[in-house]
């Protein structure tokens, strides 16, 4: 086998194993927590905290009715009780039961509200765990179709390592150095000549060119410098 061809098979060597680093590049960047899983945990988080806020007010509020309610009963039972005659008295003690009862309403409103936004929020956080919980579980089985992707691709690029090794042993290392050379600048670094064209560039290659390609000697484009195979 001519050390031309042996190149132009090993760069086909060199592009599979390319497309599969590649490949298990993307899935490492995949592989790992979830940014639409994290960001739902986060939402639930959110919903907690504002739930637990929520039930703080409303214990609260729950103790300032009830305090409320006591001043007010109180204060009615001294009003009504005959105990008191002083109208000025009486006058305070009414005023002071309406300001409180006042207060009372915009407890009880506002317990109103609280009830409702508890209720609400509830709704959320389950709603959002439900679908926590269908994001995980696909989360979960892309995970494992990656992983078991990844192992096969690391296979595979071992057993490319080891023919690629093989195959660059049988190639004459000046041929080798040039190959690399072009390789690491651009690709493909070997060009068929199809219809005396570098399939490289696509320009059309002089006579003496195509002669020495067709003797299986190393013969570079004049135009675009990639090596050229005549297979």
């Amino acid at each position: 086998m001519n050390s031309i061809k042996q190149l132009y098979e090993l760069q086909a060597i060199d592009s599979e194993i390319q497309e599969n680093q590649n490949r298990l590049d993307d899935i490492n960047r995949q592989v790992g927590e979830s940014d639409q899983v994290l960001a739902q945990r986060a939402n639930i988080a959110d919903y907690e905290n504002h739930l637990k806020d929520v039930r703080s007010q409303k214990q609260e509020m729950d103790w300032d009715i009830d305090e409320l309610t006591k001043t007010i009963n109180k204060l009615n039972e001294k009003l009504f009780s005959g105990k008191v005659q002083n109208p000025k008295e009486l006058l305070d003690i009414e005023q002071d039961s309406k300001m409180h009862k006042g207060n009372l309403d915009k407890k009880e409103d506002g317990l109103l509200e609280l009830l409702t936004e508890e209720e609400e929020t509830e709704k959320k956080l389950a709603e959002a765990t439900r679908g926590l919980d269908k994001m995980e579980k696909e989360w979960q089985e892309s995970q494992k179709g990656l992983l078991d992707e990844r192992s096969g691709i690391e296979h595979k690029l071992a057993e490319l390592t080891k023919k690629r090794d093989e195959a660059a042993g049988s190639v004459m290392p000046a041929d080798l150095k040039i190959y690399e050379g072009i390789r690491n600048r651009k690709e493909p670094a070997v060009c068929r000549i199809e219809q005396g064209r570098c399939q490289g560039c696509r320009l059309n290659l002089p006579v003496s060119q195509i002669q020495g390609a067709r003797t299986g000697k190393l013969v570079q484009c004049t135009s675009c410098g990639r090596i050229l195979y005549l297979g």
